[in-house]
């Protein structure tokens, strides 16, 4: 009998821990399932750990925090053969990616998560004109954050070539010549990043030949995506009336006049602030995150472009008037794909005032709101100048390439033309 009742207690037991087991199985389930997706795309770590830091303290209506689960998406990858249905919010760099993967979920579900214009009260007009939006008018994809290319000049070298602007390419590229005696370097990029390289012949494009010719560049490129990379550079860059001839000319005529030297090409970005810091450059190509990214001793002696009001410029400079540009500028969107209440409660957090000073303060990018707080000039120039002109362009890596690979492929092609002067 005692065998048996010991047999029957054991039993009970047994069933009575599988039953916890069952419970905190499915609590821990049930909390999982309840979490809202995000997914993050072409952004880089510091600014997926600022959305994170945002996201965290998200609350419900009756103040209770919203949990959020985070995944990073590939950028080398195209967004469409990555994106789960089971993603609630998208927050994407804006770009021929994220056109197409919201282009790949049907029309009556995109607009089914669409937002109202409203959510575009308080932006700067050239940015909310940006925001994507469907056949309806309602809103697709949401700007949060701006990232503009620009140009950084050695101020010390600025004061000894006696220039006190820099209004147009012309002009840089004299001071640049000018600065020969005192650095080894004039006009640095990071060759060796295809994206950093691509996006500044781009934005060169754009202030030297218009922004008809980056359309079209663009255009070009997502409509020919079955060519070589080769005959891509050709179609782009020979010829007079090619919408990447006066930059790639440019840049070749630099390259030979010793402005850009062959080593350029080679150069990562991390290799860009040992440079600046020991005073060996004049005129850095970079874009604001990169900058955000580089330590205080290689910023020290670096400012932005003078134009001829005495104001710093945060982008390419150019003869055209600043109210004819599209400057290029890398645009942070976020986008709903559910009707899940923590998509809801995370893109009204995200375009608030409160959030978006706190985002600029941890990425260093421009916010989209006018009237939002920023942490330094770098930031607020950024959006005051895009403001100041037409619509951005996304940087051109962005806006035509899809494929990490292809855009690879693209750029040594591209350095190879220039830097033997196939014109």
């Amino acid at each position: 009998m005692r065998i048996r009742k010991s047999f029957v207690i054991a039993g009970i037991s047994a069933v009575f821990v599988i039953f916890i087991a069952a419970l905190v199985i499915i609590a821990n389930f049930d909390s999982l399932r309840h979490k809202t997706q995000v997914a993050f795309y072409g952004l880089n770590e510091v600014q997926v750990k600022a959305f994170e830091a945002e996201l965290a303290s998200v609350t419900d209506k009756n103040g209770k925090i919203v949990h959020y689960a985070f995944t990073v998406l590939d950028d080398r990858v195209p967004l469409a053969e990555q994106l789960s249905s089971r993603t609630d919010l998208l927050v994407s760099a804006a770009g021929a990616s994220l056109d197409e993967a919201v282009a790949s979920v049907p029309a009556k579900k995109m607009d089914s998560y669409a937002l109202e214009q409203t959510v575009l009260s308080g932006m700067y007009s050239s940015v909310a004109a940006f925001s994507m939006r469907n056949d309806k008018g309602r809103i697709l994809a949401l700007p949060l954050l701006v990232d503009p290319v620009e140009i950084l000049l050695n101020a010390q070298t600025l004061s000894q070539t006696g220039m006190r602007k820099i209004s147009s390419i012309n002009m840089l590229g004299d001071y640049a010549s000018k600065s020969r005696g005192t650095v080894y370097f004039p006009v640095v990029f990071a060759g060796a990043d295809a994206r950093s390289f691509v996006d500044m012949t781009g934005a060169l494009a754009e202030s030297l030949s218009g922004s008809g010719a980056f359309d079209e560049a663009v255009k070009l490129v997502r409509s020919e995506k079955s060519r070589s990379a080769e005959d891509l550079v050709k179609d782009l860059c020979a010829g007079e009336n090619a919408p990447f001839n006066k930059a790639a000319t440019l840049l070749s005529e630099w390259t030979r006049g010793r402005i850009i030297m062959n080593d350029v090409y080679n150069l990562e970005d991390k290799g860009l602030p040992a440079l600046m810091r020991e005073n060996m450059c004049a005129a850095v190509f970079t874009d604001l995150s990169s900058h955000r990214q580089f330590e205080f001793e290689a910023l020290r002696h670096f400012v932005s472009v003078p134009d001829a009001s005495g104001e710093t410029l945060p982008f390419v400079p150019s003869e055209r008037p600043l109210i004819t540009r599209r400057l290029s500028a890398g645009v942070i969107c976020a986008v709903p794909l559910s009707k899940e209440k923590g998509t809801g409660y995370a893109v009204a957090r995200l375009v608030s005032s409160g959030a978006q000073e706190s985002l600029s303060r941890a990425t260093g990018l421009g916010p989209v709101l006018a009237d939002s707080a920023v942490p330094d000039r770098q930031a607020d120039d950024a959006r005051f100048w895009i403001a100041a002109s037409d619509v951005p362009f996304v940087p051109f890596s962005r806006a035509a390439f899809t494929d990490g690979e292809f855009l690879d492929a693209f750029a040594t092609a591209l350095k190879i033309y220039i830097r033997n002067g196939q014109f």
